[in-house]
């Protein structure tokens, strides 16, 4: 006979545990991202001011197969690791595939209507957007 205890430990693991095992990343796809501040800039239009934020980025495709860039989208990383859109950013960055250990170098830029954008700490790589 089935212990009662038994049954209800095996099915709060699986339950438990379920979630650790759901949507998990290709690990096929492993874009790197490393990007520095190149400038902090303002563009004024009229009574308007949007603050911009410019990085240098190199993205290199450490996975096993390759990267479609036209997929995938830049973010910029804020301290409390919520995340900004791309304002602009060169082609090489958006075209083609990216074979695996091959890297390309360009730059990607943000903005924001105040300059809580200049707090910005990093770049990052989503291989699908949203």
């Amino acid at each position: 006979m089935f212990n009662i205890k038994s049954i209800f430990l095996t099915l709060y693991l699986v339950a438990v545990s379920g979630g650790a095992y759901a949507a998990a990343p290709d690990q096929n796809v492993q874009p790197m991202v490393i990007s520095s501040v190149r400038e902090h800039s303002t563009t004024v239009y009229g009574d308007k001011i949007e603050y911009n934020i410019t990085f240098d980025v190199a993205i290199s495709n450490l996975g096993k197969k390759p990267l479609d860039l036209s997929k995938g989208c830049f973010e910029a990383v804020m301290p409390d690791n919520s995340t900004r859109s791309l304002s602009m950013i060169d082609e090489e960055l958006t075209e083609g595939l990216l074979k695996v250990g091959d890297n390309r170098k360009s730059f990607v830029e943000f903005s924001a209507s105040d300059n809580s954008i200049y707090k910005a700490v990093a770049v990052k790589y989503q291989t699908t957007c949203q």
